[in-house]
């Protein structure tokens, strides 16, 4: 069974942080297929918003004398609210460092955020800019006017497998399938995404094998417990709230700066009644991906991400 990594996390001053929001999940894919995400160095922040882990998340911070840097990453956990008790804020695996303000060019350097030695840059800068408190809420240096509903809102397989990879701390990997059979003798997960006005846009259906295989690998359940409840066709509650978790993580995949905003929706498992409305959803698709997951350790599971007419 793989073991969870230890990771050790640099401390960034709340003062010297200038703004902070949901990183546009297009931008983050742009940085990994440019072949900037490599630098992987991880700090926290304190903050109350909320950034559920894998949330793509970008800061902007202030240092005097050096400038003003932008900060892009995911979110790896959240204090105080993953871990009651702890200190309210977030855990972050940096992807990119970029220089966006006053500053020599050697002043990208990541030293300040590296180790558990770094010393933390000082109190002075710029005021805290205002938080979103809604993790699938449009960035607010999003272009007035740009969103195109007719563009596709299902995220790409590498964008699914990073999201994934990131709440389990695992490498997984994807592959092109075939479409997950409703079934209504074995459990199987309808998750909706809607739009503002409440409309299903996108729908991502999930079978026993996926829900159960995520659902113990985010609480590392050994998988001999998880193959036992995938061959007995039995989904524990346990298993069931943890891929619930997964879920209110996974909107973030659905929203892009020049596209519509979705929020999670409903959850049904079979043989749960599915819905009028998500019936309606299932029959008028526009677009779909069928992907199969190898989750080391755990195994197989399959997936289908339909995207609707909007019903």
């Amino acid at each position: 069974m793989a073991e969870k990594t230890i990771h050790t996390y640099s401390r960034i001053d709340d003062g010297i942080v200038a703004g902070i929001r949901l990183l546009p999940m297009e931008d983050l894919e742009k940085i990994r297929q440019e072949g900037h995400a490599g630098l992987n160095n991880r700090i926290f922040i304190g903050t109350a918003g909320n950034f559920p882990p894998g949330s793509p998340v970008q800061i902007d911070i202030s240092i005097p004398e050096k400038g003003v840097f932008r900060l892009n990453g995911v979110a790896e956990w959240t204090g105080g609210q993953d871990s009651p008790g702890s200190e309210t804020g977030i855990g972050l695996r940096l992807l990119e460092m970029v220089d966006i303000g006053k500053g020599d060019a050697g002043s990208t350097s990541t030293d300040t955020f590296t180790g558990t030695g770094a010393e933390t840059p000082g109190q002075e800068g710029s005021e805290k800019s205002e938080m979103s408190d809604d993790p699938g809420a449009t960035p607010k240096t999003a272009s007035p006017g740009s969103v195109d509903p007719s563009k596709t809102v299902l995220p790409d397989s590498a964008a699914i497998s990073d999201l994934l990879g990131s709440l389990l701390d695992m490498n997984v990997k994807l592959d092109s399938s075939t479409p997950v059979k409703i079934d209504q003798d074995i459990p199987t997960a309808i998750c909706t995404f809607i739009l503002d006005d409440g409309r299903i846009k996108a729908i991502w259906i999930c079978d026993l094998s996926m829900v159960i295989n995520i659902g113990a690998g985010l609480a590392v359940i050994p998988p001999e417990v998880a193959m036992t409840n995938i061959n007995s066709n039995e989904l524990p509650d346990n298993i069931r709230e943890n891929f619930q978790e997964v879920l209110n993580v996974s909107a973030s995949l659905f929203n892009r700066s020049d596209g519509p905003h979705l929020s999670l929706g409903t959850l049904v498992i079979t043989p749960d009644p599915i819905s009028e409305d998500i019936q309606e959803a299932l029959s008028a698709v526009s677009g779909r991906r069928d992907l199969r997951a190898i989750i080391p350790d755990y195994g197989e599971g399959l997936m289908s991400l339909i995207e609707t007419a909007a019903v």
